[in-house]
C-alpha cells in the first residue's frame, strides 16, 4: 500500500517513527492464550484496537466503560462506507455501557475464549466486565457488568444507522436486561441496500440471543472457541513467547470464520479507521491466503467482494482505454477507484499519489488468490461462480495494457511494483511476472472447458506471457527488479540504519528513488507467489541480492521475508524477522497502532509461520510437505483446514507427521500421490520423505 507520510499514518515507513531493529520491551505479557497488560489512559487508542473484538461482519473498539466522553469511533459494519471518492469506512457510537464510576485497572484479551476482560476499581471493590463477539453468531456481541453503566441511548433498545451514502446502510440492534446488580447487553448488526433491509438483518441475528444470560453467552463462547482451537492446534516448545504470539495471529483470522457473505476487508479490518477502511492487496496476497487455510467461507467471502465487482473494474479498464478488466488500487463499497491523489507529509509537504494510475498489480494478485482459494479447497466452485470470467478479464486487461517492440518482445512501462520508493518504472519484475501468469492461468481455464474466452484468445495469452520481459539473467540467476534498476546508485540499507526504517523520510523521496533501496519485498515476492514459474536456484540468488538493499520501510515486509528465508533453508535467519512480525501489533513497533491491527501482517506472519516453518506445500496433486524449523525450537504443530478436511502436521526433529480426519492427496515418496489420513516423513539430509 502505498502513501507519502501523512499526520494519520498506517505503514512502517510512513509515520514519525521507525521501526527498531528488534522487538521492545512491551507493557503486554502473554501467558499461554492470554494477552494482559495495564489499563493506561495514554494508550487507550493503540488499546482500542489490539483488543478489539469482532468477526469481520461487525467490528467494535475496546474502550474503558469508565470513560465520560467515550470515542465515538467504536463501532463499524464492514462494506458501509461515505460517499465517494473519499469513501471513509463509518464508524458510530458505543453500544457498550460508558460512564461507570471507578477506575481501569487492567485489561485481559483471552484468545482461548475470545473474550475481553476489564478489570475496574470501584468504591465496592473490583469489579471486571466482559465482552466478545458471539461466536457461532455473526455480526452479534455482547457485554456483561454492572447495571449502573448506560448505553449510548434513551431507550433500552435502539436502532441507531451508523452509515449512509454509498448505496449501503449499517444498523446495530442493542437489547439490555439487568438482573439486579448486572447487566447483560447483547448487540447485532447488519448491512443492507437500505435501512430497513439492514433492520430486519440485525433484528433476525439478535432474535432468540436479547434474552439469554450472560452465563449462557459465556458457556457457549466458550465451547465453541474451544472446539476451533482442538481443531487448528499451535505450539512452539522452546519458544512459548513465538507460541502464543502466533495464537494471537490466528485468534484473528479464526475471529472471521463465521462470515458468509461478502467481506471487504480493509487494511486494518474494522479494528480501526486507518487508510479509511480501503481494500488493498494485503487483503487478496496477505489475509485471504491465510484465512482460506481455517476459515474458507470467510476466505471465499473475500473473493466474492471481489467477483460482486467486476462489472466497475471492466468500467474502470474502458475508462483508461484498456479492455478488460482493471480493478483499483484501493477500493470500497462500489468498486472504484478512491485512492487519494495527494498527501501530505509531516513535514507539511505536499506529495501526489500515484498508485491508483500505476499499480497495477492489483489485478494479477486478485486472479492468484482466486487460485489459492481454489488449491486449499480442491474444488473448482470458485471459477463457475465467476472466478473464471474475473480471470479472463483482468488477462484481456493485461494484453491490451502491454506494448510490443519491434524485436517482438512485449513490455509494462509505466507501473509501480510493490517496492513503492520506485515510480513510474518500466517492466517492473514482479509486475510482469504476475501479468504472465495471469495470462497463462487465463489460457489455461478457457482450455479446460470454461466459456470466458476464444481458443484465439487463448493462444494470444500465452504468446504474450511468454514474450513478456522477465528481467532474470541466467548468469547471475537473479531477476533485475525493473528496467534500469542495476544502474541505479548501489547503496545497501545497512549503511544507511539497522532496518527497518522509513527511507524516504530519512533520506528524502528523491534521493532514494535514485538508489537500490527497496521498500519492501517485490522480486522476491514472487517465489512466495509463483515459485514453480520461475527458475531453479533464483530464490537464493534474489535473496542475497535484495535482502541487503531492503529496508523494510513497509509492515508487510518482515513476514514475507521471515517465509522466504524459511523456505530457502534459512530458519534461523527467518527468524529475527518473524518475531517482528510477530511484535508488530502486540508492541505497536510503527507508532501507529490507534488506527488499527495490520491484517497483512497478522496473515503474512501464518503464511510464515505454515509454509516457511512448517513448510506446507500446495501442489496441483496434494499437499507437500518440507518443514525448515529454527535452532531452539522443538516440537512444533499447526493445524488447518484442507480440502473440508482437518489436518495438523507434528515436526520434531528428523521426523514430521501429518494427519487427517478424512483421506487427503499428500505428496511424497514414491509414487508421488498417496490417499491415507496418516502420513509420516523422514529427513535423509537433504529432503523430506515419505516414509
Amino acid at each position: 500500500m502505498a502513501r507519502p507520510p501523512a499526520t494519520s499514518v498506517d505503514r512502517v515507513g510512513t509515520g514519525t517513527r521507525s521501526l527498531p531493529s528488534a522487538a521492545r520491551p512491551t507493557a503486554a505479557e502473554q501467558s499461554g492464550g492470554l494477552l494482559a497488560f495495564d489499563d493506561d489512559a495514554r494508550r487507550a487508542s493503540v488499546d482500542a484496537a489490539r483488543l478489539a473484538i469482532g468477526d469481520g461482519c461487525v467490528g467494535s473498539r475496546t474502550y474503558s466503560e469508565c470513560a465520560s466522553e467515550p470515542s465515538d469511533q467504536v463501532v463499524a459494519v464492514a462494506g458501509v462506507y461515505g460517499e465517494e471518492p473519499e469513501a471513509r469506512l463509518l464508524w458510530g457510537s458505543p453500544w457498550f455501557p460508558v460512564g461507570l464510576s471507578g477506575k481501569g485497572l487492567s485489561w485481559e484479551l483471552d484468545v482461548g475464549t475470545g473474550e475481553v476482560r476489564h478489570r475496574l476499581e470501584r468504591s465496592r471493590g473490583p469489579v471486571t466486565t466482559v465482552r466478545a463477539a458471539a461466536a457461532g453468531h455473526p455480526g452479534v456481541q455482547y457485554w456483561w457488568g454492572p447495571s449502573d453503566g448506560r448505553v449510548q441511548s434513551d431507550r433500552p433498545e435502539a436502532a441507531l444507522a451508523i452509515l449512509s451514502g454509498d448505496g449501503r446502510h449499517g444498523v446495530i440492534v442493542v437489547a439490555e436486561q439487568v438482573d439486579g446488580d448486572e447487566k447483560t447487553v447483547v448487540m447485532a448488526g447488519a448491512a443492507g441496500s437500505d435501512f430497513r433491509a439492514a433492520r430486519r438483518a440485525a433484528d433476525a441475528r439478535l432474535a432468540g440471543l436479547r434474552s439469554r444470560s450472560a452465563t449462557d453467552l459465556g458457556g457457549s463462547q466458550r465451547r465453541r472457541w474451544s472446539d476451533r482451537w482442538s481443531r487448528r492446534p499451535v505450539e512452539i516448545s522452546g519458544d512459548r513467547r513465538a507460541e502464543a504470539r502466533v495464537r494471537f495471529a490466528l485468534f484473528r483470522l479464526l475471529c472471521l470464520l463465521d462470515h458468509d457473505d461478502e467481506l471487504a476487508l480493509g487494511a486494518r479490518g474494522l479494528t480501526g479507521p486507518g487508510y479509511r477502511g480501503h481494500v488493498f492487496w494485503d487483503t487478496d496476497v496477505f489475509v485471504l491466503p491465510a484465512v482460506a487455510s481455517v476459515a474458507p467461507t470467510a476466505a471465499r467471502a473475500m473473493v466474492e467482494y471481489r467477483l460482486r465487482r467486476l462489472d466497475t473494474a471492466r468500467h474502470n479498464a474502458e475508462a483508461s482505454g484498456f479492455a478488460g478488466a482493471r480493478f483499483p488500487w484501493e477500493s470500497a463499497a462500489s468498486g472504484s477507484e478512491v485512492t487519494p491523489t495527494e498527501g501530505r507529509r509531516p513535514d507539511g509537504e505536499t506529495v501526489p499519489i500515484r498508485t491508483g494510475e500505476l499499480e497495477l498489480h492489483i489485478g494479477a494478485d486478485i486472479c492468484w488468490a482466486i487460485e489459492q482459494y481454489r488449491r486449499w479447497t480442491r474444488s473448482d466452485e470458485v471459477l463457475t461462480a465467476g472466478g473464471a470470467e474475473l480471470t479472463a478479464e483482468v488477462a484481456r486487461f493485461w494484453a491490451s495494457r502491454a506494448t510490443r517492440d519491434p524485436d517482438g518482445s512485449v513490455h509494462l512501462r509505466g507501473v509501480i511494483g510493490p517496492d513503492e520508493y520506485h515510480e513510474d518504472v518500466d517492466d517492473n519484475a514482479f509486475t510482469n511476472a504476475m501479468a504472465a501468469w495471469t495470462l497463462r492461468r487465463a489460457a489455461e481455464i478457457v482450455t479446460r472447458g470454461w466459456r470466458v474466452g476464444t481458443d484465439r484468445e487463448a493462444v494470444a495469452w500465452r504468446e504474450v506471457a511468454e514474450r513478456l520481459a522477465t528481467g532474470y539473467d541466467p548468469t547471475t540467476r537473479r531477476h533485475e527488479q525493473f528496467a534500469g534498476y542495476d544502474q541505479l546508485q548501489p547503496v545497501l540499507a545497512e549503511s544507511v540504519a539497522p532496518p527497518p526504517y522509513p527511507a524516504d523520510l530519512l533520506l528524502g523521496r528523491t534521493q532514494v528513488a535514485g538508489s537500490q533501496l527497496i521498500k519492501q519485498a517485490d522480486v522476491l515476492m514472487l517465489h512466495a507467489m509463483i515459485p514453480a514459474d520461475l527458475p531453479a536456484g533464483s530464490l537464493s540468488a534474489d535473496l542475497d541480492h535484495y535482502l541487503p538493499r531492503t529496508t523494510h520501510g513497509s509492515s508487510l515486509s518482515p513476514a514475507s521475508h521471515a517465509e522466504l528465508l524459511a523456505r530457502a533453508g534459512r530458519p534461523d535467519a527467518a527468524r529475527h524477522w518473524f518475531d517482528l512480525a510477530l511484535a508488530m501489533d502486540l508492541d505497536d513497533l510503527t507508532g501507529t497502532g490507534a488506527g488499527g491491527l495490520h491484517y497483512a501482517t497478522i496473515g503474512g506472519a501464518w503464511q510464515a509461520f505454515l509454509h516457511g516453518f512448517v513448510g506446507v506445500r500446495l501442489t496441483s496433486d496434494g499437499l507437500g510437505l518440507c518443514p525448515s524449523i529454527p535452532a531452539g525450537w522443538g516440537r512444533v504443530v499447526a493445524g488447518f483446514v484442507y480440502a473440508g478436511v482437518d489436518v495438523q502436521v507434528e515436526v520434531d526433529g528428523d521426523r514430521a507427521w501429518l494427519h487427517a480426519s478424512e483421506p487427503i492427496a499428500v505428496v511424497g515418496g514414491d509414487p508421488p500421490t498417496v490417499l491415507t489420513p496418516t502420513a509420516r516423513f523422514d529427513w535423509n539430509g537433504r529432503e523430506w520423505r515419505r516414509r
